[in-house]
């Protein structure tokens, strides 16, 4: 992804290729390749884009992802990406707004696998396959009990452990 953005940044081509450049990108990699082209890039971008492939690149884009990308933005951009983004992103965007720039909840995903304490290994296996693909990170879980952080557990302990074990047994 990184070496595909660096190529759209190549100062040879014009906006018009650059554009049909990014629609040749597999949709599965679009997303990622956007969040690493720089700012200038991305709002050349945007400009080209029609509503329906900027509502899916949004989609597709991490939350935090998202949030780095308005702050960079001119007012025009921003109207349109919000215009596009669903009511849940809206409100997910908007919590992570309200952070100062550099503070750790500005820095934050809301995007991970949260994992109850008395789930067995099998049903924490479970859910990561059911939900992970549209979370940031996987590999390290978060085990909360009303609404606080108890403990965390890796993607690794679970493969190792026996699936019949509680998670509060192999937290950290």
């Amino acid at each position: 992804e990184v070496d595909l953005a660096n190529l759209l940044e190549d100062e040879e081509f014009t906006e018009k290729e650059r554009l049909v450049l990014f629609r040749l990108i597999r949709k599965e990699d679009a997303a990622e390749v956007f969040s690493n082209i720089e700012p200038w890039l991305q709002e050349d971008l945007i400009r080209g884009f029609t509503m329906s492939e900027l509502r899916e690149l949004i989609d597709d884009m991490y939350l935090d992802d998202t949030v780095d990308l308005l702050e960079e933005m001119p007012a025009n951009a921003v109207d349109k990406i919000l215009q596009v983004a669903d009511a849940e992103t809206r409100a997910g965007i908007n919590m992570l707004l309200k952070y100062p720039q550099d503070s750790a909840g500005s820095m934050m995903t809301i995007e991970y696998i949260d994992l109850r304490k008395d789930m067995t290994v099998f049903e924490a296996l479970k859910k990561i396959k059911r939900i992970g693909i549209n979370q940031e990170t996987i590999y390290t879980c978060y085990v909360i009990e009303r609404h606080k952080l108890i403990g965390i557990v890796t993607a690794k302990d679970l493969l190792i452990e026996d699936d019949n074990k509680l998670i509060e047994d192999i937290m950290e």
